[in-house]
């Protein structure tokens, strides 16, 4: 409502009322009028070192205005060059809860110095893991498998007992950042996500070490989101047979959560002199969901469903295809189907595969999504660079690259089990189940639209 020349003295003057006005509208305190003045000194110069000054309808030119431009602009200029030493308030509490403050949390420090190696409060942990170990065990947690308190360490000491010497040791470590907002869920789906590896390699899981960190934030909160997190991981490790023997918390920018497994191996399964077929334990599209669920695109029902196959557990269905001859299985996740596939031919004698779009499960709205120009920020770097030959336009191909968490079980079974491998898995909860293709002689990975197309 002030139509105003095209001058930089606008901008700079409106800057103190316009930031006094945002923080007033977030805190819903009064806004403070602002008019811009109607006049101002513009200051010209010229290359014989004078200035022209204009105000109005006056104008004059001296060497004077020249030595008034020079040490504005200078010190305009200093205040971008020359930085004081920044004063840091501590973060603004309501007034309501500010008798119940600990002035000693470092929330309330002007600077978190991470000198320490980020770690979280000795307190914060041990308050927080004893409340995580009462909330399991009342939902249904063995308590065998809950970790020990009193002696959890970033580093621990036990004892195992094996039936032979010639023990085959499985390591594995997975660390994922927080995907989903709610932190019970989101502690099981990084415990599934770790117990994983371990299943998939014929092994069973026996131990688990913690990494977690967790955002800056007061100490309650911090405790409080690491009680749900804790009490999410230690079920499913429960459920698993795995204690959980200590572990490293820290802070930062953003919350993640990792375990380290240790397992035996336990199952040794010989490739056998057939054709094998691919199956693929459970549907493809987590990645491109939880994409569109940070952009507020994701329909309740498609989030719930990409929640409910990642809180489904790969050890059932590594012991089904065990026993239906799987000898060679991996978990589908980060790196997407296709590059999951490659690696997996590459531990076995076969030197490609066939995969058949039309048989690929997956969640309800992820190709739709996919035509809508959504993706996960994995799926270009998944889709370089991998040996394959595919059909032109098809939405369905982009299920090949998008990045799984707690992805499902992709293994190679003989053709004579195949379909009865499908049946036992689909009985034992993994609904969309399926053969997605076999093994070939031709390198790489050839792609066919629909399976009759061979």
């Amino acid at each position: 409502g002030h139509p105003r020349e095209k001058a930089g003295v606008f901008a700079v003057r409106s800057g103190p009322p316009l930031a006094h006005n945002l923080r007033a509208f977030i805190l819903n305190k009064p806004l403070r009028r602002h008019i811009p003045q109607s006049r101002y000194l513009a200051l010209i110069s010229l290359a014989d070192r004078t200035a022209i000054a204009v105000r109005g309808t006056f104008a004059f030119r001296s060497r004077f205005f020249w030595q008034l431009k020079k040490w504005i602009d200078k010190a305009f200029i200093d205040k971008f060059t020359k930085l004081p030493e920044m004063q840091v308030k501590g973060p603004e509490t309501l007034s309501l809860a500010s008798k119940n403050i600990d002035n000693s949390d470092p929330a309330y420090q002007t600077m978190r110095c991470l000198g320490c190696g980020a770690k979280t409060g000795p307190d914060t942990l041990r308050k927080a893991l004893a409340e995580a170990c009462a909330s399991a065990l009342k939902l249904g947690a063995d308590p065998q498998y809950l970790p020990d308190i009193e002696s959890l360490s970033d580093s621990a000491s036990f004892s195992l007992q094996t039936e032979t010497k010639n023990t085959e040791w499985l390591q594995s470590i997975d660390t994922v950042s927080q995907m989903v907002s709610d932190p019970f869920l989101f502690g099981r789906i990084s415990a599934l996500h770790a117990l994983s590896d371990i299943v998939v390699a014929g092994g069973t899981p026996l131990t688990a070490l913690a990494t977690i960190q967790l955002k800056f934030a007061r100490q309650e909160i911090q405790q409080d989101t690491l009680i749900h997190i804790l009490t999410g991981a230690l079920i499913e490790l429960s459920k698993a047979g795995v204690k959980l023997i200590g572990g490293h918390t820290s802070e930062g920018q953003d919350t993640s959560a990792g375990f380290s497994i240790l397992g035996v191996k336990s199952r040794q399964v010989e490739m056998h002199n057939t054709n094998h077929s691919l199956i693929l334990t459970k549907p493809l599209g987590t990645g491109v969901i939880l994409a569109a669920q940070m952009q507020g695109k994701a329909g309740d029902a498609m989030y719930q469903a990409a929640l409910d196959t990642m809180l489904l557990s790969n050890q059932a269905a590594a012991e089904i295809t065990s026993k239906y001859g799987a000898a060679i299985m991996t978990d589908v996740t980060g790196f997407g189907l296709a590059r999951h596939c490659v690696s997996l031919l590459s531990q076995s004698a076969f030197e490609g595969a066939e995969i058949w779009l039309d048989k690929l499960p997956a969640l309800s709205g992820a190709e739709r999504l996919f035509k809508d120009g959504i993706f996960s920020s994995l799926h270009a770097l998944n889709a370089k660079n991998i040996p394959i030959e595919m059909p032109e336009n098809d939405d369905r191909l982009q299920l090949l690259y998008d990045p799984q968490t707690s992805g499902g079980v992709l293994s190679l079974v003989p053709d004579y089990n195949a379909d009865d491998c499908v049946i036992a898995l689909q009985q034992a909860g993994y609904t969309q189940a399926a053969v997605i293709g076999k093994t070939q002689t031709r390198d790489g990975l050839v792609i066919y639209k629909q399976k009759e197309s061979f």
